[in-house]
């Protein structure tokens, strides 16, 4: 975790190196592959995009024999794809890549919808034992109008 703060600096020079070797061994096709990821990465952003999260609470809640972390992290998967995608290096081409890749899912997780629901009334139950509500009066003040007096010529 100490080391966490270097991770950002350290992929950015990763970047910048990835750019400059590119450049020496594609020359000016450097610019092109970069602005074809660019527009890959706005084009997953727009068609993937939201729909593809809304989804994945869809099938949370539908789903009664639980998810795997990555069947819940597919839709999500796509877009960080996209992220990646629109930075200019080579380096988050090669993790956008590989987040798009359609590896199989991982153990069940145990979450489903009836264990979301069941977590949630058992917080409101806990939530009405120890009295949350502050019991009191109200007054409702109503503000004084202002007087014009108009001006004659």
């Amino acid at each position: 975790m100490r080391y966490l703060g270097w991770l950002f600096p350290a992929f950015f020079i990763a970047e910048i190196i990835s750019i400059v070797l590119m450049s020496q061994w594609l020359g000016g096709w450097t610019l092109v592959l970069m602005a074809v990821q660019f527009f890959l990465g706005v084009f997953l952003l727009r068609n993937v995009g939201f729909s593809k999260v809304l989804m994945a609470g869809e099938t949370l809640r539908h789903n009664k024999q639980g998810l795997s972390l990555y069947q819940l992290m597919w839709p999500i998967r796509f877009i960080l794809a996209g992220l990646m995608l629109l930075s200019p290096g080579f380096v988050s081409t090669v993790f956008a890549a590989g987040l798009m890749l359609p590896l199989k899912g991982g153990p069940k997780t145990g979450i489903t919808a009836a264990y979301t629901q069941q977590a949630y009334q058992q917080r409101r139950q806990q939530q009405d034992q120890e009295g949350d509500i502050i019991e009191g009066d109200f007054n409702e003040v109503q503000p004084e109008l202002k007087r014009v007096e108009k001006i004659d010529n």
